[in-house]
């Protein structure tokens, strides 16, 4: 007991109380009443109501006398709260007026003495039960729409119990006390709303409850919390439960608790998800890591709102959060949803960056759907304003060669000329009657009083550039400028012409004209008021005199300033610099002039360094020109320093330079700019011209090059690998496979078989070459970092290495070039038609998803019959004729002692390989490039990338195993019953073929469930013959497989089967179909049928009949009679030896390689 005690006056409370008490000269019975009453709600007052006494008036007018006094006395150093008497119903409302009307209002008391009553907040806030209903303040009808109350009694379960006591007070306003509405507006509403909805996101069950009381209110009262839609959709979405918020954004829009629009309010949860910044050290390296699928979420919103217009917004938000690239990608599908811009200006940030960062196709379409849509409108106002003004009379017309004419009479002084011009009623004279008034003034003040006089009689002189330069002038007493621009040969109307007068300026300035020069600089000044120091012009100017001294100052000026040089002067800089050069030459300088590439290139990157910082555009393709001078002209140094500038530059962008940027400047880039400069062909020049330094037996002891981690000496023409290992390291993006085909490349230039390079350093690169293919791969690999860079080429097969195949392409074009001059006559006959991307050989299947299509599959594709062969094949064409012939997916067994890497998609796991070990075979083929890995390992998704995408994003392999224990570490391996549920694969009958699922576990049976799981339907349609059943051994059914993959006719062919299964999925088609023996049927036609594809391209055809029974008549479907016969005898109840069996199967040696294991 002491040590409580002793723990209880050590608080801070305890110890103000005490030192106050001990200061106090009196006893505590003379404190304040107001302290008085500090303990009177003790606990064993707080069981019953104080009594009403007459007295209690004069003991609150007793607190209003020591309230006086207490100034003068000490001051307390802890709070004091007052607790006045209170009525037998201590608890009134404010709904509810006090009876007592001589007293101040009560209804706020009982909430704050509450507050100081734990033990009573706890007993008050117990109502998540209907047990000793009437027992609670909220049980009373005055006080069960008492929010304040409610409120309080929330903030304290909250504080205390958490979740738990966010559900007791949820349970007390709708089943204890079933009626209650919650408010929907305030902050109150806010607060009860918001509490209830994040307990929701993550209880599931919970916010069913809520979502039904939610759209009840909104039934009956229609009425509802503006916020709920963003809060529990966007709230999901925030943390990564796509399929849940999908879930009920189509719930929120069925109800009418959502309109169409609102769901832009979650395009920033959907684009940006707290879930992945959290997880990621920069927001750029999650858009990096995570293409633009994070949008399809929004597509798949969009879908349930119908009638959304969020054109504008969308646009605005993505490019402003660095999604252009989404942006240019979601277009198509606004539109297609009759969800077109309003204006102009909505289109306009996009126009902006499909121009400085799209692609040429997407911007033209871009361009030409902004001209259709509105051009005519555009037009029209144009009409309608040139109509209006054509409509308001202003005064007489009058000519103004006529004025001249009279203003230059000299017997017709100025005022007989005004006294005419208003007698004639002229509203206003031109720039040449203007002229000759100036031309007979005396003196700029004269003209500027004769131009005051014509403005006191109503005519004006107008407001061209020659008028406002006259009264400049005049004004400014510049009387030589005035008459240079007065006597010009000049016609007025040219002085509005600026390109006219800034090429003016600079022939005036390279003939050193400085009268004239001065006149046209003047003028300049009165065309751009926006810049009257004319920076960019006077840069153009020394540019095109060739000073690059001169013009290198202006672009300090420009930077201090804070601002770039424009678009006009980078192309004029980049015209006048650069020396022309043909496509794939080299710059060729006019005779006599020397070529400096060096001096050019790196003056303009000097000026862009300083001008792009600030928001200065440059186009892509005009750096790749810059990189591309520099490397053909072997500038390495300056190649790399350029290099790394671009990569650091577009990758991260300086929020300082950002917040100057017009506002007409898009911000995002999704480093769409790198992607442009540094592509697979960028990528391949510069491992190229690593290599384009002739080196010889006496050089080669100075060509070297220093790794920069290591610091170890390499050789000389692998510093473009280096170069793109540094690159990698500050952010760019490699194409590795493009990377490794260039050094493949450079090494068949140098040591391959046939040297077939028509390029002359090539040839003298070979020739003078100093070094064994060991040496150089050797330097490769060391400058790469990473000894699989070849695959093993270099230990296992190093002339293959030197000697990379063609591909059926590039053989293709050498035959067809063969023909090129007979082929000549009959192309240019005929138009040309451009070639439309194939998509798994057709076209319409480019705009559908993987899981939409049907892929055909192949059944342990590894396994070919041949003529050899017996029981263990299950198809007649190896696995790369099988793709050629049009297959999409194909099977195969790992095990692991065959320690054989098989390109699969389907990996029958049977030894139970962990990721990591499946993984390292990927490494070592290097192919882990070209693998998909999607959004949860977990969790299948709503929906799939459509192929277009996957084929331009290179993720073209898609894998699963089975079983696997999936690991992030390779995100590519997925296992396979949480993406794909399969039917039953162990069929023995054709018509016991079925569409319910069989694996895995879980779903079995249930097609429904199968559905909503959003896993991937595979149809196993395939036969297992039974003639040697009694050995428990099974083996493909050749005999029956024409029916079994027939389009139709007969029991279980596969056309009658698919589309049973498609009426099943509820119009869903089987996603995959696997066959054996896939030409028989074929099986194809099944699978085009099902996609609707008529115009299949590019499929290598092959024969239906192929077979491999032997022609001598000693095996039926691939097995030995005798052993048929012996085991239908076995079958029949015959008694069988030991040396039956061994006699039938003596030649399995020969056959199976080995024998079989029972």
């Amino acid at each position: 007991m002491r040590p409580a005690l002793l723990r209880l006056l050590k608080r801070p409370s305890a110890i103000s109380v005490l030192d106050t008490l001990a200061a106090t000269p009196t006893g505590i019975e003379q404190l304040d009443s107001r302290y008085a009453r500090l303990r009177c709600q003790s606990r064993c007052a707080h069981q019953e109501a104080l009594d009403d006494n007459p007295g209690s008036g004069s003991a609150v007018q007793g607190v209003e006398t020591q309230k006086q006094t207490a100034g003068e006395r000490r001051p307390f150093n802890f709070p004091i709260y007052e607790i006045e008497p209170l009525e037998t119903d201590r608890y009134p409302t404010s709904s509810s007026p006090t009876k007592r009307t001589s007293e101040k209002d009560y209804s706020k008391c009982p909430i704050k003495s509450l507050r100081l009553q734990p033990e009573r907040l706890q007993f008050e806030s117990d109502v998540g039960h209907c047990d000793d209903i009437g027992t609670r303040l909220v049980d009373r009808a005055e006080n069960m729409n008492n929010f304040e109350l409610w409120e309080e009694l929330l903030k304290f379960r909250q504080r205390h119990y958490g979740d738990k006591g966010t559900q007791d007070i949820w349970e007390g306003l709708t089943v204890r006390l079933p009626g209650i509405k919650l408010p929907v507006t305030g902050d109150q509403a806010d607060f009860f709303w918001q509490s209830f909805v994040k307990l929701g996101l993550r209880r599931d069950l919970f916010l069913i409850d809520v979502m039904e009381y939610a759209m009840d209110l909104h039934r009956r009262e229609g009425r509802s919390w503006p916020q709920l839609y963003e809060s529990v959709v966007g709230g999901l979405l925030d943390r990564g439960l796509t399929k849940r918020a999908l879930r009920w954004n189509k719930k929120f829009q069925a109800c009418g608790l959502a309109s169409p629009n609102d769901v832009l309010q979650v395009l920033l949860p959907v684009i940006r998800p707290t879930s992945l910044v959290e997880r990621a050290h920069d927001w750029h390296h999650v858009k990096a890591v995570r293409p633009p699928l994070l949008l399809r979420t929004f597509r798949l919103l969009c879908r349930s709102a119908e009638g959304h217009q969020i054109y504008g917004p969308v646009m605005s938000t993505l490019i402003e959060q660095g999604y252009g690239e989404g942006a240019i990608s979601i277009h198509p599908f606004l539109v297609a949803r009759n969800d077109h811009p309003k204006s102009l200006s909505e289109i306009q940030p996009l126009l902006d960056y499909a121009r400085m960062y799209g692609f040429w196709d997407e911007n033209k379409k871009l361009q030409a759907y902004a001209k259709k849509r509105f051009d005519t409108s555009s037009e029209t106002l144009d009409d309608v304003s040139e109509k209006l003004k054509q409509g308001v009379p202003d005064g007489t017309p009058f000519k103004d060669d006529i004025g001249a004419r009279l203003l230059a009479t000299r017997a017709l002084n100025f005022d007989m000329v005004l006294g005419g011009l208003k007698m004639l009623g002229v509203s206003a004279i031109g720039p040449r009657s203007l002229r000759e008034l100036a031309v007979r003034a005396h003196g700029s003040q004269d003209i500027l009083d004769k131009i005051k006089t014509l403005r006191q009689a109503g005519i004006s002189i107008g407001d061209s550039v020659f008028a406002r330069l006259v009264q400049k002038l005049a004004a400014q007493n510049r009387d030589i400028l005035l008459a240079d621009l007065l006597l010009s040969d000049q016609h007025p109307d040219v002085l509005e012409d600026r390109a006219t007068q800034e090429s003016l300026l600079i022939s005036y300035y390279i003939a050193r004209d400085m009268q004239q020069y001065n006149m046209a600089l003047a003028v300049l000044a009165e065309l751009h008021p926006d810049d009257p120091d004319l920076l960019d012009i006077h840069f153009r100017k020394h540019i095109a005199a060739g000073d690059l001294g001169a013009a290198s100052k202006i672009v300090d000026e420009l930077t201090l300033r804070g601002r770039p040089l424009s678009e006009d002067s980078l192309d004029f800089m980049a015209e006048k610099v650069l020396t022309p050069r043909r496509p794939n030459h080299r710059p060729n300088p006019p005779p006599g002039q020397p070529l400096n590439t060096k001096r050019e290139v790196m003056f303009i990157f000097r000026v862009l360094q300083r001008s792009v910082p600030l928001g200065g555009y440059v186009n892509p393709f005009f750096w790749k020109e810059m990189l591309k001078r520099l490397g053909m002209e072997n500038h390495w140094a300056e190649l790399r320093e350029c290099c790394m500038w671009l990569v650091r530059q577009y990758k991260t962008r300086s929020k300082k330079f950002w917040a100057k940027t017009p506002a007409g400047t898009p911000t995002g880039q999704d480093d769409r700019m790198l992607k442009l400069i540094f592509s697979p062909p960028m990528q391949t020049a510069l491992v190229a011209w690593g290599f384009m330094v002739p080196v010889t037996s006496a050089t080669a002891a100075k060509a070297i090059c220093l790794h920069p981690i290591t610091k170890e000496p390499l050789i000389q023409w692998v510093r473009g690998l280096l170069l793109l290992r540094e690159l990698e390291q500050a952010g760019l993006v490699l194409q590795k496979r493009v990377i490794l085909d260039a050094t493949r490349h450079r090494l068949a230039t140098l040591f391959g078989r046939f040297n077939l390079s028509h390029s002359r350093l090539n040839r003298v690169l070979r020739r003078q070459n100093p070094y064994r293919w060991q040496r150089v791969v050797a330097d490769i690999l060391r400058a790469w970092g990473d000894p699989s860079f070849f695959g093993g080429l270099e230990r296992i097969e190093p002339t293959k290495l030197m000697n990379p195949g063609r591909t059926p392409s590039s053989l293709r074009s050498m035959r067809l070039f063969n023909y090129l001059p007979l082929l000549l006559p009959v192309t240019l006959a005929n138009p040309l038609n451009v070639r439309s991307t194939a998509c798994n050989n057709s076209p319409d299947l480019c705009d559908k998803s993987y899981g939409e299509i049907t892929h055909l599959g192949a059944h342990d594709s590894p396994f070919v019959r041949t003529s050899d062969s017996v029981l263990a094949g299950d198809q007649y064409y190896d696995t790369p004729t099988q793709l050629s012939a049009g297959v999409r997916m194909v099977t195969a067994q790992v095990h692991k002692d065959n320690n054989q890497w098989l390109v699969t998609i389907i990996l029958v796991n049977s030894d139970s390989a962990s990721a990591s070990e499946l993984g390292a075979e990927f490494k070592t083929a290097n192919i882990t490039n070209y693998t998909y890995e999607p959004d949860s390992l977990t969790t299948a998704p709503t929906s799939w990338p459509t192929l277009q995408t996957m084929i331009n994003s290179g993720k073209r392999l898609v894998v699963f195993a089975t079983p696997l224990t999936t690991s992030t570490d390779y995100p590519y391996l997925m296992s396979e019953f949480d993406f794909v549920w399969e039917s039953n694969y162990d069929v023995t009958s054709p018509s016991n073929f079925t569409c319910e699922p069989d694996r895995p576990s879980s779903l079995s049976g249930s097609i429904s469930t199968a559905l909503s799981s959003n896993r991937l339907p595979m149809m196993n349609h395939f036969l297992y013959s039974t003639d040697l059943a009694i050995l428990d051994i099974e083996y493909p059914n050749a005999s029956y497989v024409s029916t079994t993959n027939a389009p139709s006719g007969g029991t279980g062919n596969l056309g009658s089967t698919a589309t049973k299964c498609k009426t099943a999925y509820g119009g869903r088609q089987p996603t995959f179909i696997l066959v054996d023996f896939f030409n028989k049927g074929p099986a194809l036609d099944t699978v085009d049928s099902l996609n609707n594809v008529t115009n299949a391209v590019g499929r290598t055809s092959v024969s239906s009949s192929s077979t491999s029974s032997s022609s001598d008549g000693s095996t039926v479907n691939n097995v030995f009679k005798g052993l048929v016969e012996l085991a239908s005898s076995a079958k029949s109840g015959a008694s069988t030896s030991m040396g039956d069996w061994v006699w039938a199967g003596g030649n399995w040696n020969s056959i199976l390689g080995g024998g079989i294991s029972f």
